[in-house]
């Protein structure tokens, strides 16, 4: 798959006129993207043009469109995930445009907790049940013990008690198919808090469901996560909480510029004091 350098809306126009000559370009705007390129058309589908620069990105987008049609066939996918509709030979892709508000910019008060966590339960128990399509890889969670070393070695520059962070969890089970990627700006909210979609699905992978549910602690704390699966929920704050402290570490350390990482710290510490 190839990368693309920056684009213009001229050089956009060409593209799609020349894969997709049915569509019709009305308008054209870009919006930010970390690893692509990201164009909305007509304000009614997204297409993604991954960045040169990012290899594995580049070779996701079929990997991407196979799991997303996958999950078309079940009806949480259809409710929640964006279809894909435009796959070129190029190595981009064309969605319907998903609207809502961001996880990372809305965190919703804990009285909407319990319907919001049913939506995202039932999306999460249909990939988990999805067969996963060919090009799956398979993405074992981090090794507890060697993370956990590595988290009490931040936890000062991160302002953690190295305490809090608990023992390593064991966890059972197989791996099922994941999202991979569950942070919260991968989320998107309607006006009543519900789960109105669950983008970018890029890093999906074959792992054990805890990979997804650590997301969820990052994004409203260990109570929430306990609310969408009690049975990984202590295991998923402690993945959360380790790798909440090693990211603030490493941007405090001028590693790495990630602001949303803070929120995340606070949310994998939160205290369920703070939610009765």
């Amino acid at each position: 798959m190839q990368g693309f350098r920056e684009l213009t809306v001229a050089d956009v126009r060409r593209l799609l006129s020349e894969d997709f000559p049915e569509l019709h370009v009305e308008s054209l705007r870009q919006l930010p993207g970390p690893e692509t390129w990201v164009w909305v058309l007509n304000e009614e589908l997204v297409f993604r043009f991954p960045r040169a620069e990012f290899r594995r990105r580049r070779a996701r987008v079929d990997v991407e469109a196979h799991v997303i049609a996958a999950l078309q066939e079940t009806s949480a996918g259809r409710a929640y995930v964006p279809s894909i509709d435009y796959v070129s030979p190029r190595g981009y892709s064309g969605q319907r445009f998903a609207r809502g508000v961001t996880g990372e910019k809305r965190r919703p008060p804990p009285d909407a907790w319990p319907q919001l966590a049913a939506d995202v339960r039932s999306l999460l128990t249909a990939v988990h049940a999805t067969p996963p399509p060919a090009g799956v890889e398979l993405e074992p969670l981090p090794d507890p013990d060697e993370l956990l070393e590595r988290a009490r070695a931040d936890a000062q520059a991160s302002g953690v008690d190295p305490s809090a962070l608990g023992s390593p969890p064991e966890v059972d089970g197989d791996p099922v198919l994941c999202h991979g990627d569950t942070k919260p700006e991968h989320f998107l909210l309607d006006v009543h808090d519900r789960l109105a979609w669950a983008i970018d699905w890029a890093d999906a992978c074959v792992a054990h469901p805890v990979r997804d549910l650590w997301g969820i602690v990052l994004w409203l704390g260990p109570a929430f996560a306990r609310l969408v699966d009690p049975e990984h929920a202590d295991a998923a704050t402690f993945y959360a909480r380790c790798s909440a402290v090693v990211n603030v570490a490493r941007d405090v350390r001028g590693e790495r510029d990630a602001p949303p990482v803070y929120a995340q710290l606070q949310a994998a510490f939160r205290s369920e004091a703070l939610d009765r």
